[in-house]
């Protein structure tokens, strides 16, 4: 059960960037970026013009930034048009991992928000911080298959057409890939593709789900301020890397708002957001005290 307490009342001066605009133009130049990136690495590396440490590096790069642009998607943060909305969805999703369905990965991702913390049955990616210590190198490299196997394990509950639209989409990429594969091009799918995808899996279940709710104090229906984190300092490095996910703690309160937004929103309130006892960290993953908080 929800705490009436730890209900988000969002302040109205903050209502217009919580929103999602009409077009998120820092999404779609992310999204250039990324086709750009991935596009140069995968031409150097076909023509042999790039060195193949350079491609795995640039694609991982581009699809760390494509999985961006899939993840506002999903919350219809890219467009209030739906329809293009979507379209950068699913077009972020191709370079993802071996079955692009981009729908059936906001399902997936809502059932977080819902359930953020809970047991790896409820929260899908509670999966990559249960285990021993030893194991999380492993569950975040295989993040996307834990996502897979979930899913599939609900399929009979989801929508017809969703039903339709994922297993087409499943059926179509491994026809696909598997062409590629046997007409001999199964080094330049490992080398280009699946190894870029499998870095960039592996960063970002790292950066976008461990670190923003580890130490796992409690649960999204618990008390959503503590089920996240916000990690202050060093923004001039982190905010860059992480593309604004150490401000992670403001997109489960704002989930609409694009990711550009997160530090805007949690400076343009500040006082109000530390009124509710939020879970805030160092960079390094120290618990800020309530003096460090306010200082």
């Amino acid at each position: 059960m929800s705490n009436p307490a730890t209900r988000l009342t969002i302040p109205a001066e903050l209502r217009p960037l919580a929103r999602a605009p009409s077009i998120a133009w820092p999404t779609v130049a992310l999204f250039a970026a990324a086709t750009l990136l991935y596009s140069t690495g995968l031409y150097g590396g076909l023509s042999g013009s790039l060195p193949v440490w350079a491609v795995v590096l640039m694609n991982a790069l581009a699809v760390f930034w494509f999985f961006t642009v899939m993840h506002d998607a999903a919350h219809n943060s890219v467009s209030t048009n739906r329809t293009l909305n979507d379209t950068f969805g699913q077009l972020s999703a191709l370079t993802f991992s071996v079955w692009p369905v981009y729908k059936a990965f906001r399902y997936v991702h809502m059932q977080h928000h819902r359930f953020a913390n809970a047991d790896d049955d409820t929260d899908p990616d509670r999966y990559c911080g249960s285990g021993p210590a030893w194991q999380l190198p492993l569950r975040w490299l295989t993040m996307d298959f834990k996502y897979y196997v979930w899913y599939l394990s609900r399929l009979n509950q989801r929508p017809t057409r969703e039903i339709i639209n994922t297993l087409g989409i499943m059926t179509a990429a491994t026809l696909f890939h598997g062409t590629l594969i046997f007409s001999g091009y199964a080094w330049e799918f490992f080398f280009f593709f699946f190894l870029p995808a499998r870095v960039a899996i592996f960063f970002l279940a790292f950066a976008f789900d461990y670190l923003p709710h580890t130490p796992y104090k409690t649960t999204q229906p618990d008390n959503p301020w503590q089920a996240t984190n916000n990690r202050i300092g060093m923004e001039w490095l982190l905010t860059p890397v992480l593309l604004y996910q150490n401000y992670h703690l403001v997109h489960h309160l704002y989930p609409l708002a694009p990711f550009y937004r997160y530090i805007r929103l949690w400076k343009m309130a500040e006082e109000y957001h530390l009124s509710h006892q939020p879970l805030l960290m160092t960079p390094l993953g120290k618990e800020k005290t309530i003096r460090e908080k306010v200082s």
